[in-house]
């Protein structure tokens, strides 16, 4: 069960019902079947999938839907906007195809390259850690 609601739709979600285990929604190995019985009957099911998607939301059941399913949709969102998952879009300079066949973004692959060098003897690992410089 959610305990900070940041998004009024979320009152609504199903899974908010405290006879429910939160743990059908975070489950070790494969998802539970109850918690996505209980997603398709929810009437604000569609919210809660978007959110994951657009969060990138890797955890849990959401909206109905596991980790790989969220994924799949979002690969798919991705090549039909023509876009890398940072938002910028494929074209001819900007992208290249790597060893196995995947599409790669220059521009991610140079923020990247960038996030690993030292800065004043810290490393930054993480996006969230150079969009905050």
């Amino acid at each position: 069960m959610l305990q900070v609601l940041p998004e009024p739709w979320m009152r609504q979600a199903a899974c908010v019902n405290p006879e429910y285990n939160p743990d059908w929604w975070f489950p070790k190995r494969r998802p539970v079947v109850i918690a996505i019985r209980i997603c398709a009957g929810c009437p604000v099911q569609t919210e809660c999938l978007e959110m994951a998607i657009k969060l990138h939301i890797r955890e849990g059941i959401w909206g109905g839907l596991s980790r790989t399913e969220r994924a799949e949709i979002s690969r798919s969102r991705r090549t039909q906007n023509n876009t890398c998952r940072r938002g910028h879009t494929y074209t001819p300079d900007s992208h290249y195809v790597d060893n196995n066949g995947h599409r790669r973004c220059r521009e991610c692959k140079r923020g990247f390259a960038t996030a690993q060098k030292p800065n004043n003897g810290l490393v930054v690992s993480t996006w969230q850690s150079l969009d905050g410089m």
